[in-house]
């Protein structure tokens, strides 16, 4: 138990610093990544700057919020599955008739498989003679 405190300090040590970093990026306290001049922070003037490729800082910053955003959007209203539905795949819909006579004939299917199982199972041990004389015979 003592070594997986001490892996969880370890890696909470190494990844403090870089999320402290980046959190003045994201604030717009890192002249480094705002690219204009402002009163640098005491965590900067020790740590350094955090410096970002110019495809990163003027694309994905912009453009990577927006897309997780949409595609949040489009998973809440279940759209991609919507889509699939009208293609032809099926898929579990909460508010689809189908969805609910699907799952039923699914629970008849493994109520039906389990009762043929205890069924087989109980002939073979009443064949082979253990079920009335027990197994240790």
């Amino acid at each position: 138990m003592k070594y997986v405190v001490l892996v969880l300090c370890r890696l909470l040590c190494r990844l403090t610093p870089p999320i402290c970093l980046n959190f003045l990026g994201l604030i717009h306290m890192d002249s480094h990544v705002i690219h204009s001049q402002i009163l640098e922070t005491s965590y900067t003037s020790i740590m350094g700057h955090l410096d970002v490729l110019s495809l990163i800082s003027d694309v994905f910053n912009i453009y990577f919020p927006m897309g997780i955003l949409i595609i949040g959007i489009l998973t809440y209203f279940k759209v991609g599955a919507r889509l699939l539905n009208i293609i032809g795949f099926q898929q579990f819909l909460v508010e689809d008739e189908v969805t609910t006579e699907l799952v039923t004939e699914g629970q008849q299917l493994i109520t039906r498989g389990n009762s043929y199982f205890i069924l087989q199972f109980t002939f073979y041990l009443s064949f082979k003679g253990l079920l009335s004389t027990g197994f240790n015979s």
